[in-house]
């Protein structure tokens, strides 16, 4: 996988939008770095708490996942093709989505 970690270099990833208040350009960076709070993380945290599968399609509850790939959750506008390469371009870009 091609996702950013704590450890990636910060310098090939673009800064957050100026336009963003800086609680969103932290949220933007932990997205960028994959160190945002995410359900597979928490259910190692606090297994009684969360689940160690998407409730809504059992797969496991990555950040990409959850936010990204999992094509039951309705909230945004569905990618029916979603890719790492999508995910990881996405997360590329300095200007708001």
């Amino acid at each position: 996988s091609n996702f950013r970690t704590p450890e990636s270099p910060e310098e090939d990833i673009p800064p957050p939008h100026k336009d963003l208040s800086s609680e969103q350009s932290l949220a933007w960076r932990q997205l960028q770095t994959n160190t945002y709070h995410n359900l597979s993380l928490l259910s190692k945290i606090y297994p009684g708490i969360y689940a160690k599968k998407c409730q809504l399609c059992k797969e496991h509850p990555t950040l990409y996942h959850m936010t990204w790939a999992c094509q039951h959750i309705q909230v945004v506008p569905r990618n029916c093709t979603p890719t790492p390469e999508q995910w990881e371009a996405a997360l590329s870009c300095s200007k708001p989505p």
